[in-house]
């Protein structure tokens, strides 16, 4: 295992040996002004970094923003003693986000392949700068989404052996919805295109009784599904949906369906027995509080 080396920038000299941070190294950053630039490098540090250095560890919930200036670092997630390696990032590869921007524990490590420089910056200046600068908020916001849904599909056993051309086409065309606590996916009687799968958090779902008052029959969180017991008669839902706590949650509508039935339909095949198996255990708690 390797060490950072040496540290420059805040915890030393009062800026960056050079102004490292801007839109041409960065993409994220392009077009920002030039003086949002100087506050952002003036608050970076700039860590010189070893190979094999594991920077975020699984779990963390990290408070700041990395870019790689140089070097080369990977996405690695551990999952029942194994090594899953998500993705590799490169020169003007930036990490973090999720901790730094939504305050969520990391999903995966992070480690240095190679000897890197790479910068650091406080989250509290990039959420700063998200509210200046509307521009530079959606395009880190798209960024941090599609790693979100990237993740999911890489990780979920469902879409094991996805190859990744389908997975790519899948983060392209996928929108994910964040939901707060209380905030309602859908509800009895809403219309449902395809399913929903909860990438992080917990959702309830409840039936309603013929008094006007509801029931909660359970809670579903990480990996599970919603959304999979239309009715019979209408295709409407059956329950509602409500999140007991922020929850990310990813569509499959017929669209993406009808993509991984042509492209790959080993993995539509699992999908559709998982959502057939999750049917047919909710069915039979539904039917317990039908008049």
């Amino acid at each position: 295992m390797g060490e950072i080396i040496r540290l420059e920038g805040k915890s030393g000299p009062k800026s960056l040996p050079e102004t490292l941070l801007d839109g041409e190294r960065f993409p994220i950053l392009a077009g920002m002004a030039p003086v949002l630039l100087h506050v952002l490098n003036q608050s970076a540090t700039l860590m010189h970094v070893s190979d094999g250095v594991e920077i975020l560890q699984q779990g963390d919930i990290p408070q700041d923003l990395y870019f790689v200036v140089d070097g080369t670092v990977g996405i690695v997630k551990k999952s029942d003693g194994k090594r899953n390696e998500l993705r590799h990032l490169g020169i003007g590869g930036v990490f973090g986000e999720l901790g730094a921007l939504r305050g969520r524990n990391r999903v995966a490590s992070v480690y240095t392949q190679t000897l890197s420089r790479i910068i650091r910056v406080p989250a509290d200046t990039i959420r700063k700068l998200m509210e200046i600068d509307p521009d530079f908020r959606d395009r880190i916001n798209l960024m941090m989404n599609r790693r979100i849904i990237e993740t999911f599909l890489a990780c979920h056993p469902v879409f094991e052996g996805l190859p990744e051309e389908v997975l790519l086409s899948l983060v392209e065309l996928m929108e994910l919805r964040t939901f707060p606590k209380g905030g309602r996916v859908f509800s009895t009687g809403d219309d449902l295109d395809g399913v929903h799968l909860i990438v992080a958090g917990e959702v309830g779902v409840n039936v309603d009784l013929p008094d006007g008052g509801s029931v909660l029959l359970e809670m579903r969180r990480d990996n599970d599904v919603i959304g999979e017991l239309p009715d019979e008669r209408s295709g409407k839902a059956s329950y509602s949906a409500i999140a007991s706590s922020e929850s990310d949650v990813l569509h499959f509508d017929h669209v993406v369906m009808r993509l991984l039935h042509n492209q790959c339909p080993e993995v539509a095949e699992r999908l559709d027995n998982y959502i057939d198996h999750r049917a047919r255990v909710a069915q039979v708690r539904v039917d317990l509080h039908r008049p």
